[in-house]
């Protein structure tokens, strides 16, 4: 378990860890969660050349593709598209699901192939789904924090309730 941030190093991370794990013959595979926007990161390619030349097949990449970032649209800052062909192109399994539906996110994780080519499954969602207020609202992308108005408006929109304020 290990936290890079956004600067696309955690494909680089996942991959030193899945060679790891292929050289010691562990059986482990290892999971890497990226955002659309680090795909923008010359690293992420570095280290999807690396995961394709070393057929880290235990390696799986799952991207949140909700199109936004903190500066704003993916699109408009540097656009990203078409992910699913990059990552072909570099010789990785593509899988897509809904990020929002855990029992798809679920069988398509179970049903990845185990050959010896790298997974990327690269999963459409929209940011801060579920709250009127922030959904596809790059403002609420970091450093905001909710108000206690608001607080109440998001509790009420996804029917939960916090049990402690922030």
């Amino acid at each position: 378990d290990i936290s890079t941030g956004s600067l696309g190093q955690g494909v680089s991370v996942g991959a030193g860890m899945a060679l790891a794990a292929k050289l010691h013959k562990r059986s482990y595979k290892t999971y890497v969660l990226v955002g659309d926007g680090e795909c923008q990161e010359g690293q992420i390619w570095e280290a999807a050349m690396f995961g394709a030349q070393y057929e880290l097949g235990n390696l799986i990449v799952i991207i949140d593709k909700n199109d936004l970032q903190v500066s704003g649209k993916t699109k408009d800052v540097i656009s990203v598209d078409p992910l699913a062909q990059k990552w072909s192109s570099f010789k990785w399994d593509v899988h897509s699901a809904d990020g929002h539906d855990p029992e798809q996110l679920l069988d398509c994780l179970g049903s990845l192939s185990e050959g010896n080519s790298p997974k990327v499954l690269i999963t459409q969602t929209v940011k801060g789904k579920g709250i009127s207020f922030m959904e596809n609202n790059p403002d609420w992308h970091s450093f905001k924090k909710l108000t206690g108005e608001e607080l109440k408006i998001a509790e009420q929109e996804l029917g939960i309730k916090c049990l402690k304020k922030f």
